[in-house]
């Protein structure tokens, strides 16, 4: 009944580096991981809208590939492959953030194998270890999305946390480019990456290059 020992109580969770089902093998070294590690769209694992997991690429396939990382001259690396659901109408905000490798994240109306990538949905931006990657995608509330963990390269495998909250509004100076926002880089300093007001106004006295000002 499972009151002492719980070893093959549980399933294994292939992706969060973590032995669930306590039989001393982790995720893609376990059997019951081989169809998700083969392919991410075999099984894809739940994130709340709030939602916060960890996880890692680890033994995982290269089958798929997001625009933004190739279009930099990535060559695209494993990758795994979570599903939410927007809890209300607005800006579902992912946040990426890559602890011992290159990855970029990216959203699609399905799993990619079968689903089309998002526009503007995708980043790969920040190299490096510790990189960051922010994406903001227009919801409305109940809909599906499926959410893209990809590595630059083949030797991009490592661990990462993937954040998920949908707003209601657009805000000036959080870091996501929302709506009719043209930049946002954070802070509501006029500089040279982004104004105040999160637009490009030619005549406001900002140079701002993420608007193509010069």
């Amino acid at each position: 009944n499972c009151a002492y020992n719980t070893a093959g109580c549980l399933n294994e969770n292939c992706v969060d580096n973590v032995d669930n089902d306590a039989d001393t093998l982790v995720d893609c070294l376990d059997t019951n991981c081989a169809a998700e590690c083969a392919d991410a769209c075999n099984t894809v694992p739940t994130i709340a809208d709030p939602g916060t997991v960890s996880g890692t690429t680890t033994g995982h396939a290269d089958v798929l590939t997001n625009s933004c990382g190739t279009a930099l001259g990535g060559t695209s690396g494993p990758e795994v492959v979570y599903q939410t659901s927007a809890a209300i109408t607005g800006f579902m905000h992912v946040t990426l953030t890559s602890a011992s490798a290159d990855q970029g994240i990216s959203a699609w109306t399905g799993c990619p194998s079968v689903g089309t990538e998002i526009p503007n949905a995708c980043s790969d931006i920040d190299f490096g270890t510790n990189g960051v990657e922010l994406i903001s995608i227009p919801v409305t509330a109940g809909q599906a999305v499926h959410l893209l963990v990809d590595g630059f390269a083949n030797a991009s495998v490592g661990t990462y946390t993937l954040d998920v909250e949908t707003v209601a509004a657009a805000t000036c100076g959080d870091g996501f480019v929302d709506g009719t926002e043209f930049c946002d880089d954070g802070n509501i300093i006029d500089d040279a990456t982004c104004n105040a007001t999160c637009t490009a106004a030619c005549g406001d006295g900002v140079c701002t290059a993420a608007g193509g000002e010069s």
